[in-house]
């Protein structure tokens, strides 16, 4: 039978994506240290058990410092907001002349950012915990003092990755996924059908 938007309204939940963020960048640099010592100890004419050694201590070490660095990473949750106050948001940061940036999104790239972010982010939890579950009537957990404070810690990069997400899902179109290689994957491994019995 034909459906309304009242039959269906309750099923939605708007476009939804998660950035995670380090925030010890100094285990960030170590890690690459460590990386590049255990490339030196392998690339080494050294075959002794000395020179094998030092290559498991510095994986080790490089391990340690995964995990350290995975106890400091958060997942930030993204949600699209409701069109109206997209372009609500859009409109209180019209683009400023002379500015090409401005010019190619549509905004003041200045100042739209930082409450983008404080509006998107539905919800903040460790990286180790994997997917939260986020309710589709989540509220934004940062307000803008926060994304702020944010602003003034985080490095250019990482607040980059926190707007490019929210900017991503509330221009993107939610169509029906089509993927050939998943389809023929699973044709491939579809178990075969049972073939009748000589004589059936």
């Amino acid at each position: 039978m034909p459906l309304n938007w009242q039959d269906i309204k309750a099923g939605s939940v708007r476009p939804t994506d998660h950035v995670e963020i380090c925030l010890r960048g100094d285990l960030a640099a170590a890690y690459a240290d460590a990386a590049r010592r255990l490339a030196a100890a392998q690339d080494s004419d050294d075959d002794s058990i000395n020179g094998g050694l030092e290559a498991l201590q510095v994986a080790e070490e490089m391990a340690a410092l995964r995990e350290e660095m995975e106890q400091h990473t958060f997942r930030f949750t993204c949600r699209a907001l409701p069109r109206h106050a997209y372009r609500e948001l859009c409109e209180a940061h019209p683009p400023r002349e002379g500015h090409p940036s401005d010019r190619l999104y549509g905004v003041d790239m200045s100042a739209f950012p930082l409450p983008l972010i404080a509006g998107a982010v539905v919800a903040i939890t460790p990286a180790a915990d994997g997917d939260p579950v986020v309710a589709p009537d989540a509220e934004p957990v940062l307000t803008l003092d926060d994304v702020r404070e944010m602003d003034g810690q985080l490095t250019e990069g990482q607040m980059q990755s926190l707007f490019g997400c929210a900017a991503r899902i509330n221009k993107t179109s939610v169509d029906l996924p089509k993927s050939a290689t998943a389809s023929e994957l699973m044709a491939t491994h579809a178990p075969s059908s049972k073939r009748p019995a000589p004589g059936a």
